[in-house]
């Protein structure tokens, strides 16, 4: 799997398209598990951000992936995460309340992102909504990093 390694100090930089912070969203390579384990990064530096003004920062680099991710929602795996999403026996599916979809997870974090963009909000607030999209963040991430293939059956590109 991808490792990124990059923190505020890159998402600051001046140059308005860092390639350390947003290479990946240009190359035909990149497939929906890469930008999802670049979202759990994005989400733990959101988490950590001190300051009022760090924080749109780190949303303009979620929501860019964020829009990625939903035109590669669709499209086939890389065949090294095929592979890494397939398992001898999947496991149950939790038994949870809430369960929506990868698509409909991805609107939640997209629209709690804008909220958070936009800056204006009171800052308790702000925090709490920084630390729910932190959550559905997971979530989204758990999606579409866990093993979803069975090994020996037929996958479709």
């Amino acid at each position: 799997m991808t490792q990124h390694i990059f923190t505020l100090h890159d998402i600051f930089r001046t140059t308005p398209w860092n390639p350390l912070v947003y290479g990946e969203l240009r190359s035909e390579k990149c497939d929906y598990v890469d930008l999802a384990q670049t979202l759990e990064v994005l989400s733990d530096l959101l988490i950590d951000t001190k300051n009022r003004a760090e924080r749109p920062v780190v949303c303009r680099a979620i929501g860019a992936y964020l829009h990625a991710l939903e035109k590669r929602l669709e499209a086939p795996l890389s065949p090294v995460h095929q592979e890494a999403l397939t398992t001898d026996s999947l496991p149950p599916l939790p038994d949870s309340p809430f369960a929506p979809d990868e698509e409909l997870l991805r609107e939640y974090c997209a629209a709690l992102n804008i909220l958070l963009l936009d800056n204006r909000l009171e800052e308790g607030i702000a925090k709490t909504l920084t630390g729910l999209l932190y959550e559905l963040l997971g979530y989204l991430v758990e999606a579409l990093t866990t093993p979803c293939f069975l090994r020996g059956d037929e996958q479709a590109d």
